[in-house]
């Protein structure tokens, strides 16, 4: 009802990771190509390993996904494309005129699943609804999101994906019994009810960016301005280092090497007494790298 879509154009799993691992294993054979950023989830490149798909990495641009680029390497052997949006680590979007140019490129062999774990967070008028494409009756979209980020359930695990059913039918033959648990069904079904949690959510992350941004500033710190629950920070070559010396004070945040992005820390956004924690530790340690 929410999403104005049928029942049978939903599927629920264990988190949006297990939504992508069924994906992946309903839809490549060895040899089979899936197009990803060259830096984001890398949960994309896990799952096509353990199928022995091969990873086809288009680079950024501008810190966004490059759908032009996604496009230009699609193949006959190319069965499915992921669009993380808002991108992760990044926190970027590709725009609704951006993502229709790239559809009318795409292939009825290849499914195209558009990653929106980061949905609800999102403030932009030109963001896509790509939730569109399925009304439209579009057989090779999928759209996955979670309840994980801006609902509070990261430890629950409850994904779902929206799609036809012709799609989600090879994802419920391989679905592992029992997935979401009864706990992670109650809890969902309550967050989804729960409009006035979802508002402070959102606002808490609005307001804690802000302060982040106007703090990193002050320390003279690059910053990709973001439509998740995250900031992209250039700290430069000593990245990890600043990264291994936060940990050890008790601050976790994220080194992104493996995003192909060694000179940046991923941040997450926090609580305001947490947010000042982490700024007072980040001050003493880029400080303390002169």
């Amino acid at each position: 009802e929410r999403l104005g879509v049928a029942p049978e154009q939903v599927t629920v799993g264990n988190g949006a990771d297990g939504i992508i691992m069924r994906t992946c294993m309903a839809y490549l054979d060895e040899g089979s190509e899936v197009i990803v950023s060259r830096s984001s989830f890398p949960v994309y490149d896990q799952f096509t390993h353990a199928m022995r798909g091969t990873l086809v990495k288009t680079p950024l641009k501008n810190y966004c996904l490059d759908l032009e680029a996604m496009a230009q390497a699609i193949g006959d052997k190319t069965r499915l494309i992921f669009v993380c949006n808002p991108n992760n680590p990044t926190g970027t979007v590709v725009t609704a005129a951006q993502v229709d140019a790239f559809m009318a490129r795409i292939p009825d062999h290849v499914l195209v699943a558009f990653d929106e774990a980061y949905y609800e967070f999102v403030d932009f008028d030109e963001y896509p609804d790509t939730l569109q494409y399925i009304r439209e009756g579009r057989p090779n979209v999928m759209t996955i999101r979670t309840l994980s980020k801006s609902y509070g359930l990261a430890g629950v695990r409850v994904g779902y994906a929206i799609a036809s059913p012709e799609i989600l039918a090879p994802l419920d033959r391989v679905k592992e019994p029992f997935a979401v648990n009864l706990l992670a069904q109650v809890a969902g079904i309550a967050a989804l009810e729960d409009d006035e949690f979802l508002n402070r959510s959102v606002a808490a992350n609005r307001a804690g960016k802000r302060f982040l941004y106007g703090e990193f500033d002050r320390l003279g710190l690059r910053y990709v301005e973001s439509q998740g629950n995250f900031v992209l920070v250039e700290i430069g070559p000593q990245a990890v280092d600043v990264q291994k010396r936060l940990l050890a004070r008790g601050v976790i945040v994220r080194p992104c090497a493996h995003y192909d992005l060694p000179d940046f820390l991923r941040i997450s956004v926090g609580s305001q007494a947490q947010n000042v924690r982490l700024i007072e530790a980040l001050k003493e340690e880029v400080a303390a790298n002169g």
